[in-house]
């Protein structure tokens, strides 16, 4: 494609009301200089309309067809998940760049067609994994992977909202979400921990339930799963469509053998936030754990001009130069498996390894 300056990606938007209004749109059309929405489709014409009209947009499409068959170079799916596998194809089978919402898929067997399809077309599918793109998880990563503060021991990561049973909602309906609380928000902290780590999730243990909400299908509005990864670290993730959003402090915790990361208020859809890094290396055993000593402390505040503008505008960098994709689609089936050991493992009430799944 043309890298030259100024050159930009034409986008086409599948699914545009929720979180492609409420914020990728939006922030693509004030700061993504290397990124236009042309068209925009969604199978509620009025919303499709309005969208279009309140950002500038120049084609409203009825169908993925039409959609498809416009100029453009790539295609946003922010679809209900039991969409995408077939939607992706689609784009994908068009020649289309494709950023997919999370969860990629719902089934094991649907992310390989998916990476099958890929391959097939010779096009980048790339998973929206929007958090990575935080300056305070960027450096977090930094952090640890500079090996200054020793091994990873233990992290965690809690992203929590207040989400009540709501009339058509698909994040509480078991077959067009696949889950709730945990596939919805988990995701996004599952993938958090294995970026930043640069290890991967090799057995889970779960437990879900239903405290608060009383959705009329079995979707979890509590979740805690444990995670060991592969260098050896465990992990926490807690997720809750059931606790107030001002209650939930949305942390990331790095606690490694010479210090700590700790992050409060990243975990979300805001480039918001604060963080402090504790570096306080210790040799010997202090029997009244007195914490006397003035460890080295870093403190760092949210830096960014939006995750989802962020996102795509380093897709369409690197679709402009040729390059692999910021986020390979491998990470999203990998995750995608781990999805599924976690709920494999609510429903037997045991550990599962991902080779198993």
């Amino acid at each position: 494609m043309d890298t030259r300056a100024g050159a930009i990606v034409r986008w086409g938007v599948v699914g545009c009301g929720g979180i492609a209004a409420r914020r990728t749109i939006p922030e693509v059309t004030r700061c993504a200089a290397n990124a236009r929405i042309c068209a925009v489709m969604d199978v509620r014409a009025d919303v499709a309309c309005e969208v279009a009209s309140r950002f500038g947009i120049e084609s409203v499409c009825r169908t993925e067809e039409e959609l498809l068959a416009k100029d453009i170079d790539a295609v946003y799916i922010a679809t209900p998940p039991h969409l995408h596998a077939a939607q992706v194809a689609r784009a994908a089978g068009a020649g289309k760049h494709v950023l997919c919402e999370k969860p990629l898929v719902l089934t094991v067997e649907e992310a390989h067609a998916i990476a099958a399809a890929a391959t097939r077309s010779a096009v980048r599918i790339m998973p929206a994994y929007c958090m990575r793109f935080h300056s305070q998880h960027a450096r977090a990563r930094a952090t640890l992977q500079s090996g200054r503060w020793g091994p990873l021991v233990l992290a965690r990561a809690q992203l929590t909202c207040w989400y009540p049973p709501m009339a058509g909602a698909w994040r509480q309906n078991l077959a067009l979400g696949g889950g709730g609380s945990f596939i919805d928000m988990g995701t996004h902290c599952l993938d958090l921990i294995e970026w930043i780590s640069g290890e991967h999730v090799v057995e889970v243990c779960g437990m879900q339930g239903q405290r608060v909400q009383r959705y009329g299908d079995l979707v979890e509005d509590v979740s805690a799963v444990l995670v060991r990864l592969s260098g050896g670290a465990q992990g926490m993730i807690d997720n809750c469509f059931c606790v107030p959003d001002a209650a939930s402090r949305n942390r990331l915790e790095l606690y490694c053998a010479a210090g700590a990361f700790l992050a409060e208020g990243t975990i979300g859809q805001e480039s918001c936030g604060s963080s402090t890094a504790i570096f306080h290396p210790q040799e010997r055993y202090d029997a009244q754990q007195a914490r006397s000593e003035e460890p080295l402390i870093e403190r760092y505040d949210a830096r960014g001009k939006g995750l989802y503008a962020e996102m795509v505008g380093a897709f369409s960098a690197a679709i402009l130069e040729g390059a692999p994709a910021p986020i390979p689609l491998a990470d999203g089936v990998r995750l995608l498996r781990a999805v599924r050991a976690v709920y494999l493992s609510v429903e037997q009430g045991r550990t599962v390894r991902l080779d198993e799944v």
